[in-house]
């Protein structure tokens, strides 16, 4: 018997949505069909890579082992697949796109919409995470490419800066100056905490969503700190004058190696010339 790339795919898909059902809808596959390729593949590594639950099931300590090389063999398949495919002269491929959801929200609309337009043969798989993880991936082979802010220099890395952006605390014009709110999960934020000087908070609210951060800011729920490109979102904002500020500088960050297949170098040379 032989593992397959479909064994492998839904292996990791799977694996990812901790569920055979919606597992199942999003390869576009029976449920019968998942259930016998992952017995086929538990078979074959003569190991049982899952826990089975009521809700679901989860990766067990086999599993997880199993998982990280599993993604690895399928970054590099479709590497191999585009380098193929540069023979031919055509832009193609599904590449992998890591990038902060807020990140995510003021820059994809600049340049990828019309990407799609363009090469019809591209496909993007968006990631989401904090820039530093998405930094990470990126050198792990991981992901293809990344919007990055404040990137650490890398030997294996190329790194274009697009544009620069300023994270400060805002505020409306009735809002509860007690409260601060934030998300406690960037390091901008808290360096710019050390350095407020104007007063002391009573109450600090947590959350990992910059979107939830300013609406509830702009209800008057308290000071927010936010990059001001996500402020800018809700006009009701303001800075609060002489605070602090943090430059931020978004990036776009590859894998110097992996440029030199077509559609790689056709993206790279597309967002170059962006202007966001």
């Amino acid at each position: 018997m032989t593992i397959t790339q479909d064994d492998l795919k839904a292996f990791v898909e799977v694996a990812g949505c901790q569920n055979m059902t919606r597992a199942s809808e999003k390869l576009g596959v029976t449920q019968p069909t998942l259930s016998y390729q992952i017995k086929r593949l538990e078979k074959e590594m003569g190991v049982s890579l899952f826990v089975r639950h009521k809700n679901g099931v989860k990766l067990n300590r086999a599993g997880e082992r199993f998982y990280s090389k599993a993604e690895q063999h399928l970054a590099l398949w479709n590497e191999i697949k585009s380098f193929v495919l540069e023979e031919t002269e055509q832009v193609s491929g599904l590449y992998s796109l890591g990038c902060h959801p807020s990140v995510a929200i003021y820059t994809l609309k600049h340049f990828l919409p019309e990407m799609l337009k363009q090469e019809p043969n591209i496909n993007f798989k968006i990631v989401h995470d904090l820039s530093r993880v998405i930094l990470e991936k990126i050198i792990d082979w991981k992901l293809d490419f990344g919007l990055v802010i404040n990137p650490v220099a890398h030997p294996d890395l190329v790194i274009k800066k697009l544009c620069v952006d300023e994270v400060t605390f805002f505020k409306t014009k009735k809002t509860n100056d007690d409260v601060l709110i934030y998300d406690p999960n960037l390091k901008q934020c808290q360096h710019l905490i050390n350095k407020f000087k104007w007063k002391e908070f009573k109450r600090h609210i947590h959350s990992s969503n910059l979107e939830v951060v300013r609406s509830l800011a702009s209800q008057g729920g308290g000071i927010a700190i936010l990059p001001e490109r996500v402020a800018a979102a809700n006009n009701s904002l303001m800075p609060i004058p002489k605070a602090p500020k943090y430059k931020d500088e978004l990036c776009w960050v590859y894998r110097h190696d992996r440029q030199k297949t077509k559609g790689i170098r056709w993206i790279n040379e597309w967002v170059s010339k962006v202007k966001i």
